[in-house]
Order: structure tokens, then C-alpha cells, then sequence
């Protein structure tokens, strides 16, 4: 298993998530009052990572011929689709909730409105699929992934919007939300279409494997060493601002 985890580098993964959530609680003790939704954020970035290293218990299990964990051996819970299929709707509430907290303006109510009863439609939507249709414990739903990762864009694109048609566009830049708004957007675009083919994710195709690791390792390099300087560019930036303000004070 440690040879499984080595060869295709999947702790690289965990070591960046890892940092983005610690670089997330730097951010939280140095900003007294964060955007809207951030302090969530960080808290899911937290709960990602301890999720994504029990995702790989069934790896574990595979490799160490379930002498470990025997009961999981005939079980239907023996492959950990159904733990990233669960995974994939608690990451779009977050995702989609930090885009739509951002749209305070009373021009942007109707279309936060109308975003909430999307994520609840949505989560609906994701209980129906995952009781009746496709095969939950042994594949991911790829309805659920697409419609997902489609919303998530709505949600990015209101949010751009609403930067473009106010002050926030002059600094918009130094702002932790874009940069986690560009971080899934780019990789929203990069891992869903192999996603698609997450069927042949078996024994029989190693190939595939090894292409899906790859593309999936560097899709999360990006995504997390995005959230992390994204936490770090709005600390400078917000410490840079108190000090100025400062200044100017003392100045007077």
C-alpha cells in the first residue's frame, strides 16, 4: 500500500491541502474580520484534508488483503465511490455558498435567491440519483459531477459579475475569494472531463490509473497552492492597509 501511495505520489495531495488549510488558519488569526463565508472555508479546507486521507482506506485494505479491516473484504463498501460520491455534494454546498455569501448587494438578492434554491435543488437532486439511479458504491455519478461543476461556474460567474459592476474591482486582485474563485475554475475545466471516465479506474486499465493520478495530482498542486497564496496576498494586503491607515493617523 505504501508502495501504491509512493509510486503514483497521492501523498502529494494530502501535503497541499495540508498547507492550504494551515496557511487558511494563519489567515484566520491574523484577520480580525474575514469576507463572507472565508472562516467556513478554512474550517472546510480543514475537514478536506482529514476526508481525503480516510478516502484511502479502501486502497489500504486492497493491498494489505484486508487482513487489517476483513469485514470490508465482501463488503459493498469495500471500493470508496460512495465516500467521494457523498464528498463531491459536501464540497459543492461549500464551493457554491462562498460565491453566493459574496453577493451582498441588494442588486444581487434575486440572483442569490435564486442560487440557494439551486444548492437545495441540487443536494435533492443528488439523494434522488444516488438512491435510484447509476451504482453508488461502485462508481462516481457523473449527472451529479457534471450539474455540479456547472452551478459552481454559475456561482464564479455572479460573483465576477458582481466585481465588475462595483468598487471591488480596484482590488479585486488582493482578494482571498478570487484567487479560490480562479483555483476551481481552472480546475473544474482540467478534472471533470476525466472524470467522465472514471469507469475504467481498475486493475485492468493501470494506464488509465496512472494518467488519472497524474492529471488529478497536478490539478490539486494547483488548486491548494492557489488557496494558499490567495490567503497570503489578502493577509499582505490587508496588513499593508492597517499600517497605512496608521501612519496616516499618526501623521495628523
Amino acid at each position: 500500500m505504501i508502495e501504491f501511495i509512493i509510486k503514483n505520489k497521492i501523498y502529494v495531495t494530502y501535503i497541499f491541502e495540508f498547507l492550504a488549510a494551515v496557511a487558511g488558519m494563519f489567515y484566520l488569526t491574523k484577520i480580525a474580520r474575514p469576507k463572507p463565508g472565508v472562516k467556513i472555508f478554512v474550517y472546510y479546507l480543514c475537514f478536506i484534508f482529514f476526508a481525503d486521507v480516510f478516502g484511502i482506506y479502501a486502497v489500504w485494505a486492497y493491498y494489505d488483503n484486508y487482513e487489517t479491516l476483513p469485514f470490508l473484504k465482501d463488503s459493498p463498501l469495500h471500493r470508496n465511490f460512495w465516500w467521494f460520491n457523498l464528498l463531491h455534494v459536501v464540497i459543492f454546498v461549500f464551493y457554491s455558498q462562498l460565491f453566493i455569501r459574496q453577493l451582498i448587494k441588494r442588486k444581487m438578492s434575486a440572483m442569490r435567491r435564486w442560487l440557494k434554491i439551486g444548492v437545495y435543488l441540487f443536494v435533492v437532486y443528488s439523494i434522488v440519483c444516488f438512491s435510484t439511479f447509476g451504482d453508488f458504491l461502485y462508481d462516481y455519478d457523473i449527472s451529479v459531477i457534471i450539474l455540479s461543476a456547472f452551478f459552481i461556474m454559475i456561482c464564479i460567474g455572479a460573483y465576477y459579475y458582481d466585481i465588475l459592476t462595483s468598487d471591488k474591482i480596484l482590488k479585486f486582485n488582493k482578494d482571498v475569494v478570487f484567487f479560490i474563485s480562479v483555483g476551481i475554475l481552472i480546475y473544474q475545466l482540467c478534472i471533470i472531463p476525466i472524470q467522465i471516465y472514471t469507469s475504467y479506474f481498475n486493475t485492468e486499465n493501470p494506464d488509465f490509473i496512472h494518467f488519472y493520478a497524474t492529471v488529478l495530482r497536478y490539478g490539486n498542486i494547483f488548486l491548494y497552492s492557489t488557496f494558499a497564496i490567495g490567503f497570503f496576498i489578502d493577509y499582505r494586503y490587508q496588513r499593508e492597509t492597517y499600517h497605512s491607515k496608521e501612519n496616516h493617523i499618526f501623521s495628523d
